[in-house]
């Protein structure tokens, strides 16, 4: 009996010191992994200190030096989206540095002491700027968003309220021009509302639809909104014929939020346009059976 305890005992030493030891080799692979990560870190930093932006000194001749520093943030904050909230951030930023940036270019290139050293080719640019491009006519320089790398990163990003929002943005505005598709532009250059057609409807529908999910590009489709609320408040010239204009008018009453004044407005807009035709243009005068609901 006394030689079993013995040996119980030995064996339980053994497992004891063999736990310890095994406890001590869990401690020393999690301090080589920490200082792994230390080491890594420390080459990541290295690394993105010794990185330079190779666009600075273009972007301070023609934009000036603090665009080109805003530029050279944008150009890091890119790099950094990962989800539809910060896709957000960033197409706000890209709008506000859209404006400044066309300003800034126009005065570079129309200064005629530079514009004799400064090129015209601004193909670099979409690199140093990414989602903005420089858009070059013979009469003048602007810059734009590049919406098709857009959409391209909000297909990888966490969340799909940024795909929501391109999509209508691209059901609203033509792909080139950015020129409203509730609207139409005559040869001599009139233009005319589509009011008639269920454009107008078909848009707010969806942008009420995700304004009510509270989404983060609220502001985003509120601007929209309010474009084509002015159209269908405003507008006197129209492709539609007039029973068309006043039965999308009806049912745009009956779906869609407004305020006090504009439901004024629009009530008396509907009144307008069955009782006074001397103040309205009608191009079609064929109805075409216009059913929205």
């Amino acid at each position: 009996m006394v030689r079993i305890r013995c040996y119980t005992y030995i064996i339980l030493v053994t497992l004891l010191l063999s736990y310890l030891e095994y406890g001590e080799f869990l401690d020393h692979q999690r301090e080589l992994k920490h200082n792994a990560f230390l080491k890594l870190a420390e080459v990541h930093e290295k690394q993105s200190e010794s990185e330079v932006y190779p666009y600075a000194e273009k972007l301070n001749t023609y934009f000036g030096s603090l665009n080109a520093k805003l530029i050279e943030k944008h150009y890091k904050d890119f790099y950094s989206i990962n989800s539809d909230s910060s896709f957000y951030d960033f197409y706000k930023n890209s709008l506000t540095l859209k404006g400044a940036l066309t300003s800034a270019v126009k005065k570079a290139m129309q200064n005629e002491e530079d514009s004799i050293q400064l090129s015209s080719d601004f193909t670099w640019f979409r690199y140093a700027a990414p989602s903005l491009l420089v858009i070059t006519t013979p009469e003048s320089y602007r810059v734009d968003i590049d919406y098709k790398l857009l959409n391209n990163i909000s297909e990888k990003t966490i969340g799909d309220k940024d795909n929501v929002f391109l999509n209508i943005f691209s059901k609203s505005y033509t792909p080139d021009t950015h020129f409203p598709i509730w609207l139409s532009k005559s040869p001599d250059k009139k233009i005319y509302s589509k009011l008639g057609s269920g454009i107008h409807l078909k848009l707010l529908n969806e942008i009420e639809a995700e304004i009510k999910q509270e989404t983060c590009f609220e502001k985003e489709f509120l601007k929209i909104k309010k474009l084509l609320v002015t159209d269908l408040l405003f507008s006197k010239n129209f492709e539609m014929p007039k029973q068309n204009v006043i039965t999308e008018l009806g049912s745009i009453s009956e779906h869609i939020n407004f305020n006090e004044k504009e439901k004024e407005l629009l009530a008396q807009k509907i009144e307008k346009l069955k009782s006074q035709d001397d103040i309205f243009t009608f191009v079609s005068t064929i109805n075409n059976s216009l059913s929205i609901k």
